[in-house]
């Protein structure tokens, strides 16, 4: 997109994330083996407001190549990403009746779109075989 390689995520206003990626320049995006799904059940599911849950799930954060934001030591796969557009959905342009009722709260996603500036990792591992 833009002639650029492009990651995009999307990210509720009611998550602690929310407000780190609004607050600094750059994201990373990490991908794991399935020996890690608990791990990752866990950071989806508890906030870090309320503790340290990358130590409770037993990850590593470690330092980027690129960015300032971390990866995991445990990733095989590591994407690190310069922000550089974001847009909040509208429910005015659902299209769909069935995805409205996922925002009770009206938090609706952020996407955040990232210059991809750095992949690491064996992506082959992800591939179906």
């Amino acid at each position: 997109m833009w002639n650029l390689p492009i990651a995009m995520v999307v990210v509720r206003p009611t998550r602690y994330t929310y407000g780190f990626i609004n607050t600094y320049p750059t994201f990373t995006l990490c991908g794991f083996q399935k020996e890690y799904r608990k791990a990752l059940n866990l950071l989806g599911t508890k906030s870090g407001r309320d503790g340290d849950k990358i130590s409770e799930a037993g990850l590593s954060p470690t330092a980027s190549e690129k960015v300032d934001a971390p990866i995991y030591q445990e990733a095989d796969l590591s994407i690190e990403c310069r922000k550089i557009y974001f847009h909040d959905f509208n429910p005015e342009q659902f299209l769909d009746e069935r995805i409205d009722k996922h925002y009770a709260l009206k938090d609706y996603h952020r996407m955040i779109f990232g210059e991809i500036l750095m992949v690491k990792g064996n992506a082959a591992k992800y591939s179906e075989k």
